[in-house]
């Protein structure tokens, strides 16, 4: 039976069991269902945030994120509160995830922004937060691709800076003050560089003489970035991916079977699914 005879319910569980890669025939039969998948794809993305299976190498760990992948590709805006959710968190769980799409919301451009600001106004307790500050980045390359969206972009920026030297230090701010200098924000420099002179800047992260480099016709050119999301180059990549961890892990293995080089260590646990499957699947290895 070929994907085209298969029944939404039937390829739906194709995508949810394909583990990390999706084959090109799986994406283009995906795409043309749109309409008859979204609402499916939107109630996995959703669920998949409670996934807790029991091996960790079980393809469904997988299944959030090509759900997430499809729905960028539809531009599906009934997606972003759950985006928005995901990216808000500080659960070990959604952070894995956000790993997964980083950028991946500029593609859905203007649209995004009011759930970016959300996350980026999403009270950390002065902490950094990898999310807030993926939301900050994404506004960033929104503002620079669509300009009508600049002043929005900068105000949601502005609003993260202290309206006082002395107020609690907020990791944060380092990455925003980044941002605004992508940006080229001049109405910013002045409480910057107060900033910089109270030392609430993590100078050896972004010096001063960077900051005020953003500034100068030597500044790099914004990169541009594709309206909609290339669901098939993204596969195709994980694809080569995983073709060259599975050759160089094959290396290895032959290497010390012959002699030529040590036992491996203990791995170490990774934080990334994708990597988790790996360890599984070619050396055996399991956190549990």
């Amino acid at each position: 039976m070929t994907l085209f005879q298969l029944s939404h319910a039937e390829l739906l569980e194709k995508i949810e069991t394909a583990g990390p890669v999706l084959s090109v025939k799986l994406i283009e039969e995906g795409m043309k269902r749109q309409d008859a998948l979204t609402p499916s794809l939107l109630e996995i993305f959703a669920a998949s945030r409670a996934d807790d299976w029991q091996q960790a190498f079980d393809p469904r760990w997988f299944r959030g994120e090509h759900a997430g992948k499809f729905l960028i590709a539809y531009q599906c805006k009934e997606a972003l509160p759950t985006f928005a959710q995901i990216f808000a968190s500080s659960n070990d769980s959604d952070m894995d995830k956000v790993e997964w799409f980083n950028m991946d919301l500029a593609h859905f451009g203007e649209t995004a922004v009011p759930w970016l600001i959300d996350v980026l106004k999403t009270d950390t307790q002065g902490n950094y937060h990898y999310g807030r500050a993926v939301a900050a980045t994404t506004l960033k390359i929104i503002a620079w691709q669509q300009p009508e969206t600049r002043d929005v972009v900068l105000a949601a920026l502005r609003a993260m800076l202290p309206q006082t030297m002395d107020a609690p230090v907020d990791e944060m701010w380092t990455h925003i003050v980044l941002e605004l200098a992508d940006l080229q924000d001049g109405d910013s420099r002045e409480i910057i560089a107060a900033m910089y002179q109270a030392g609430l800047i993590e100078a050896d992260m972004l010096p001063l003489a960077d900051y005020l480099a953003a500034f100068t016709d030597e500044a790099p050119a914004p990169p541009e970035v594709a309206q909609r999301f290339d669901i098939f180059a993204f596969y195709e990549e994980r694809r080569h991916q995983e073709d060259h961890q599975v050759k160089m892990t094959g290396r290895r293995n032959l290497l010390r079977r012959q002699g030529y080089i040590p036992p491996a260590p203990d791995p170490e646990p990774y934080t990334n699914r994708f990597s988790r499957w790996f360890n599984e699947r070619l050396i055996g290895f399991s956190e549990e």
